[in-house]
């Protein structure tokens, strides 16, 4: 069975089986994939099921956004990529409700020097359901600082000086991410500063869901 989303990559993904079953539901955009019928949400929004019929199991994809990298506006380190929004999959058996689809956003650029902000969560919920969530990707560490901890985690800033060592990546969840990459080390000089300075970490790739 496919797991479909959008090219977003923040969508949430259904598939019920085909309409003889006598399975009913609205929201999102429905798209046909051979027997299957997806229900793709791009934003937050409602998926109606007003009957079930004889289908006793629905697919999901949920995926959250992504952090956003450091922030640094002076050369004393690299800086680390945020990292990817986490993904989970997998199937639930559906009753006649109103679920709300919530999808996470990737985070905004800092405005000043900071560590990356988190990306928000993306879930499926409703009344009587034990709500599905992925969690938002770790943002990257800027100065001296560590990665975020998120869905993948992400990646730590650079040495600033040779030997006073380097900053790990956030830690991500199991069975929806990866952790995000240390720094580097001083590999490279900037020309007329005090370097030289390792470069940031990158953030953690996205799971394969599950």
């Amino acid at each position: 069975m496919p797991f479909l989303s959008s090219a977003t990559g923040r969508a949430l993904g259904f598939t019920a089986i085909t309409p003889s079953s006598g399975f009913s539901a609205t929201g999102g955009t429905v798209t046909y994939d051979g027997l299957y019928t997806v229900h793709t949400f791009t934003g937050t929004g409602s998926f109606v099921v007003s009957s079930v019929g004889s289908v006793t199991s629905l697919e999901y994809l949920v995926v959250a956004g992504g952090g956003a990298g450091g922030r640094l506006a002076t050369a004393t380190s690299g800086v680390g990529a945020g990292g990817a929004g986490g993904v989970k999959s997998g199937t639930f058996s559906p009753t006649a409700a109103t679920y709300t689809m919530t999808v996470g956003g990737g985070a905004a650029a800092q405005s000043a020097d900071a560590t990356g902000a988190n990306g928000s969560n993306s879930s499926i919920a409703a009344s009587g359901f034990t709500t599905i969530t992925s969690t938002g990707g770790g943002g990257g560490g800027h100065s001296f600082a560590v990665g975020g901890n998120g869905g993948s985690g992400g990646g730590g800033s650079g040495e600033w000086s040779s030997g006073n060592g380097v900053f790990a990546g956030g830690t991500g969840i199991s069975g929806q991410g990866y952790a995000g990459g240390s720094g580097g080390t001083t590999i490279f000089v900037f020309k007329g500063s005090d370097g030289p300075f390792g470069g940031g970490g990158g953030g953690g790739g996205a799971g394969r869901g599950g």
